[in-house]
């Protein structure tokens, strides 16, 4: 493994020299990235000359962890024997000396040589990947440093970005605005190791787009007010259903009085006023159905607002709307068996629900999947949706609802159009481009429904189920049309330049689906096994362990035999999330015997799941792939690759 090393600027070179004469034994490599530079001397001759990519810095490969913290000081820097001359003496006497070069870490006061070493640590991969992309544009580079911030916690704030062109082809990261010298410039954010990120300037150069949408409260609060609304909907197709959810809201949200006298303390009338408020709300939950109650608390938790605002709050997010957006996370009524849509009857529309399938359109032919964001097809299961009409001629006409993005684009002048469409352009959006000005869609209102509309020459009729079953026939015979929508849509969605026509595009054509990754965690340790790893007198017993270890191998192996697959995968990932958390903890490594082998036990459990994976549910399996992920952020696989079973994950992310 590696580790980042931090001396003076300009004296690199030199301790270098003097980490590879002390520490032979300990340090196997050092990579020192140099970029070749040009410049004119005082002749104006054109002279070329090496620098080091990042000053001050360079990377070390250490035998061990154990033996390289052995060469530090509680501080991480580098110490070594040698012999100097007392002053007072004259004698030739041993003594520590400390080296200029240290363990990189920002705040080495306050963590132990432990917590210095492991902050400082980088994975082989990321190594990898730095070592080729110093290489490939090394000569003229300029901007790239090593900053000192959490990867994980930059993508909890920011859309995470995938890099199409370029040396940097392929590569995904963060993209912050950054100031320097007085200028702004956009700056890509990777992670490298732990705690550290590689900061590369001038990627404006770069073609890129959102692979990931970060975590927001807006976002969420239109998830869910669009799932209510197809909820409601289905339930009461006579009532507008956006009326009805802010009536719903409005009233779960009400100040309830408690009358109080002068006996009546405060925490008494407090308790009276809670418990009254907390019946109210069950009682208004309890008229949804239980699915949509965890809906109903995200828009709870953002309209905590007083009474005055929180109507105008409501009326905003809220508005009438006759159909959904184009693009959503949920059907709103259940699609029947052996179907893939379904037609409802509501707010004086005929609406066409399809299920689909927008893999192609988010990751394309040449996506290679980024291991530390693995992807399941089922982040890509969508519902279309079209309200059905009837033209003079008798002929069926469909459209989707764009919402606010259509306003926006039919309140144009004609100099602002020329200016959308040129941006359009030049900012590399094709596919919007070919939908606005060369395909058959009409992007118009009807009905109060503002959006893309075709005219298809399929008659229309009054029987609703073979309405639908023509709809579906259409789309079936013609899929590339809907894939002009869809294609566009993505492609908003994924831009990086035309942010603010992206907003509107999440709020009202397309409602991004929670990937699975992101879902909470799906694994719970295996209490037996983790009691078996407590220590008595500091000491761990192993054949505790390997008796708890044999115990739950024994009851996967009967869950597998009776055909009860799904308990036998939740068992598997609780064991194997254990044993990879106690793996570095507790050197396990260190206690493999012929009777505890934890890797060779999980493995071969693996392959019997496998074995039943054919027949399994396709929800149980992507509980397997995405408890499988979850090991993956566990130091046992980054630095032991522990379980080795997980290696099969890694190929079927790539495949993705």
């Amino acid at each position: 493994m590696w580790f980042i090393v931090k001396t003076d600027v300009f004296m690199e070179q030199a301790s270098i020299d003097l980490l590879r004469e002390k520490y032979a034994d300990t340090i196997t490599d050092i990579y020192f990235p140099l970029a070749r530079k040009t410049y004119k001397n005082e002749k104006g001759k054109e002279k070329v000359r090496f620098a080091p990519v990042l000053q001050g810095m360079f990377f070390i490969r250490a035998a061990s962890e154990k033996r390289l913290m052995r060469i530090l000081s509680k501080h991480g820097y580098f110490m070594y024997k040698g012999a100097d001359y007392d002053v007072r003496t004259n004698e030739l006497m041993e003594r520590t000396f400390f080296a200029r070069a240290h363990i990189l870490c920002a705040n080495t006061k306050k963590l132990s040589i432990g917590e210095i070493v492991s902050q400082a640590r980088i994975p082989d991969e990321d190594m990898e990947r730095f070592s080729y992309y110093n290489d490939k544009i090394a000569d003229g580079i300029k901007g790239l440093t090593i900053v000192d911030k959490r990867y994980s916690d930059l993508v909890k704030e920011n859309d995470t970005i995938r890099i199409l062109s370029g040396p940097m082809a392929g590569w995904v990261g963060v993209v912050k605005q950054i100031k320097n010298k007085g200028k702004k410039d956009r700056h890509l954010l990777v992670r490298f190791g732990n705690n550290s990120c590689l900061c590369i300037s001038n990627i404006r150069q770069y073609d890129m787009q959102i692979e990931h949408e970060a975590p927001s409260e807006s976002v969420d609060a239109w998830r869910a007010i669009d799932q209510m609304i197809g909820y409601l909907q289905a339930k009461e197709p006579s009532e507008n259903a956006s009326k009805t959810l802010r009536r719903m809201f409005s009233d779960y949200q009400k100040k309830l009085t408690v009358y109080r006298n002068r006996n009546t303390s405060d925490v008494e009338y407090d308790k009276k006023t809670s418990d009254k408020q907390i019946a109210h709300q069950q009682e208004i939950l309890g008229n949804i159905d239980s699915s949509m109650r965890g809906n109903f608390r995200i828009l709870a938790k953002y309209f905590q607002s007083d009474k005055a605002s929180l109507e105008q709050g409501l009326n905003a997010m809220i508005p009438d709307a006759k159909l959904r957006p184009f693009l959503t996370p949920t059907s709103g009524i259940e699609i029947p068996q052996g179907k893939d849509y379904a037609v409802l009857q509501h707010n004086d529309i005929t609406e066409f629900i399809f299920r689909c399938n927008l893999r192609e359109f988010f990751r394309g032919k040449k996506y290679e999947a980024d291991k530390y964001a693995p992807v399941f097809d089922e982040d890509y299961d969508y519902f279309a949706h079209f309200a059905l009409f009837e033209t003079e001629e008798g002929k069926l006409k469909l459209i989707c609802s764009w919402g606010d993005f259509y306003e926006h684009y039919a309140s144009q002048g004609k100099l602002d159009r020329e200016k959308f469409l040129a941006d359009l352009e030049a900012k590399k959006y094709p596919r919007l481009l070919h939908l606005l000005t060369q395909s058959n869609y009409q992007c118009e209102k009807i009905s109060g429904i503002g959006g893309f509309s075709i005219q298809t020459d399929v008659d229309y009729t009054d029987d609703i189920e073979e309405l639908g079953r023509r709809t579906n026939e259409y789309f079936t015979a013609n899929a590339t049309l809907f894939s002009q929508l869809t294609a566009a849509a993505v492609e908003v969605w994924q831009g990086a330049r035309l942010l603010i026509w992206r907003k509107l595009l999440q709020r009202h054509v397309l409602l991004h689906k929670v990937p699975i990754i992101d879902l909470p965690s799906v694994i719970t340790p295996d209490p037996k096994l983790e009691e078996a790893f407590t220590k008595e007198d500091g000491k761990l017993d192993i054949e505790k362990v390997s008796a708890a270890l044999a115990e739950a191998q024994e009851a996967i192996e009967k869950h597998l035999q009776k055909e009860e697959t799904a308990y036998a995968i939740f068992r598997f990932l609780s064991i194997s999330l254990v044993l990879s958390s106690h793996f570095a903890k507790d050197e396990l490594y260190n206690h493999i015997t012929d009777s505890f082998n934890p890797d060779q036990t999980l493995t071969a459990l693996f392959s019997k799941i496998k074995e039943k994976l054919p027949n399994t549910p396709a929800t149980t399996v992507t509980h397997l792939h995405k408890g499988m992920q979850e090991l993956q952020s566990q130091d046992s696989w980054t630095y032991f690759k522990f379980p080795s079973f997980l290696k099969q994950t890694k190929k079927k992310s790539k495949k993705g």
